[in-house]
């Protein structure tokens, strides 16, 4: 059995340290070892903490009573090992929405329209990259398959990427109703761009309609 009381820092677990500079924290090139380091650390805490979970359902209440608070601790270290990283992303992908407002959508001609119907905005392809990359880099590595989210099984990463894919939704949807002027031209660009986002998201995030009012809103 792990002994849970060897557990002295938030930052450390069996020797390991987590990485939390700014390395732990990149989100333009491939996942560094140290990044990997953390992933694989998380991913062995969940394993010790819903296993041992699942065992004092069966033991008696005083030894939950004494096992529960090294059990948060243990969660909060693999929660510490990965939030950073989903930060520095959701930073990243408010930056790229924020674009929108450096944007023409209302003096845009209906032939410029037509032309950015078959092509999103230039900001809106940017956060597609940026979505497109971190799935690739990052999420491939932390989720254990493409199905552990629509079948609702529910991790730290799962959990998080709901919670982004979430707020990028509401976050755009925030300031896209903040643009002004709005040609018929500009609406269609706008209404372009949100049908990007939604596939982007959906795609490579979260299935947008298990989002709940968020999608609704969209």
């Amino acid at each position: 059995m792990y002994n849970f009381y060897s557990i002295q820092s938030s930052k450390y677990f069996f020797g390991w340290q987590i990485s939390t500079g700014p390395e732990a924290r990149q989100i333009n090139g491939p996942a560094t070892p140290l990044q990997i380091k953390n992933f694989t650390l998380s991913q062995h805490l969940q394993e010790i903490h819903a296993r041992v979970t699942s065992m004092i359902l069966r033991l008696p209440i005083v030894a939950s009573d004494i096992l529960s608070p090294a059990l948060r601790t243990i969660y909060g270290i693999a929660c510490d090992s990965v939030t950073p990283l989903f930060q520095a992303m959701l930073d990243h992908l408010e930056a790229c929405i924020l674009q929108i407002h450096d944007q023409n959508f209302g003096t845009l001609s209906m032939d410029a329209a037509i032309d950015f119907d078959n092509n999103a905005s230039p900001y809106m392809e940017e956060l597609q990259k940026s979505i497109l990359h971190f799935r690739t880099e990052f999420l491939s590595r932390l989720l254990p398959s493409s199905g552990a989210i629509s079948t609702g099984a529910e991790t730290i990463c799962t959990r998080l990427v709901r919670s982004m894919a979430s707020w990028v939704l509401i976050f755009f949807i925030r300031h896209a109703s903040l643009v002004r002027p709005l040609s018929e031209s500009g609406k269609l660009r706008m209404a372009r761009d949100m049908a990007e986002l939604e596939l982007a998201v959906g795609q490579n995030l979260f299935p947008v309609e298990q989002l709940g009012a968020p999608y609704q809103a969209l």
